[in-house]
């Protein structure tokens, strides 16, 4: 009789208890029939050192929030492209050696291909953490010009310009620009059409479901709309864009895609475009049933 050993994984991150990846992550397990669990790990401190023993003793863990670009340094080895992102947010324990990964951006360009957007132009981005960081890095490096928008005090703080430096370290591989606006002056900075609008700020997330990170003026200069909360997957950001008839793309497929491609680092395993449409469906209904929306 053979036993298979259960497999631990999980969810680092800070206040994130309200996070829907222990819901993706087991109905994957359970498609590909790996005997494996899937927690939230809610740590309390900036530092990962003291969570070190903790960490080593999964098999793996996603990273969100505020630790995609903290976690880096603490891992033994890092995939090319996730060290090109400057972001991780997948890692795989093996062999006592962590491995880090980014599923995020491939999930985010699977998502716009998916919606039929071409990715050129002028791409305005709000925030500066390590998903804002990793979608600049590969959007400028698709000839996009990118334009990084930030709030004024965070703009003073050593995190926001670390990320601005790796950014613009990275400039001289392409030969777009980018600038980097304070949010609070944006209106009057924006001159010109933009192509997309990614959100990759907490702005909007439930409860604080009528706030917009940006005027209904910026949004009317944006050809697509992409907000990264899911909670509500249809924010007040989405329902105004398309109030202004703009393409407006929620998160959820992103969301599910990006643990897709965490469980072929983990496991190797593929699922099929049904399956994963299907889990789309059913994240939003989750969503809507833990959120009473």
């Amino acid at each position: 009789m053979i036993i298979l050993t259960k497999k631990h994984f999980a969810l680092i991150g800070s206040n994130i208890n309200y996070s829907l990846s222990p819901f993706v992550h087991e109905k994957l397990f359970r498609l590909s029939n790996v005997n494996a669990d899937y927690s939230i790990i809610d740590l309390k401190e900036l530092t990962l050192e003291n969570y070190k023993e903790l960490l080593v003793a999964l098999d793996g863990y996603n990273v969100t929030i505020p630790y995609k670009v903290n976690v880096m340094p603490f891992l033994d080895r890092l995939d090319p492209k996730a060290k090109f992102l400057g972001s991780v947010n997948t890692v795989k324990n093996s062999n006592a050696i962590s491995y880090g990964y980014n599923t995020d951006v491939d999930a985010f360009l699977l998502t716009m291909k998916n919606h039929n957007v071409k990715l050129n132009g002028d791409v305005l981005i709000l925030g500066y953490g390590g998903l804002a960081r990793a979608l600049a890095s590969k959007l400028l490096f698709m000839n996009c010009n990118v334009i990084l928008a930030v709030r004024k005090k965070s703009l003073e703080k050593e995190k926001a310009k670390n990320a601005i430096s790796s950014l613009e370290n990275s400039l001289f591989k392409t030969s777009k620009t980018l600038k980097i606006f304070e949010l609070e002056s944006l209106e009057s900075l924006i001159n010109t059409n933009l192509s997309l609008l990614i959100n990759a700020t907490p702005v909007g997330t439930f409860p604080n479901v009528n706030d917009l990170p940006v005027s209904e003026n910026i949004i009317a200069k944006c050809d697509t709309v992409f907000d990264a909360v899911y909670n509500p997957f249809e924010t007040y950001l989405l329902k105004t864009a398309k109030k202004l008839n703009k393409k407006a793309i929620d998160s959820v497929e992103m969301l599910v895609l990006q643990a897709v491609l965490s469980h072929k680092v983990w496991t190797e395993k593929s699922f099929c475009e049904d399956d994963i449409e299907k889990l789309v469906t059913e994240t939003k209904d989750e969503i809507n049933r833990k959120f009473k929306i």
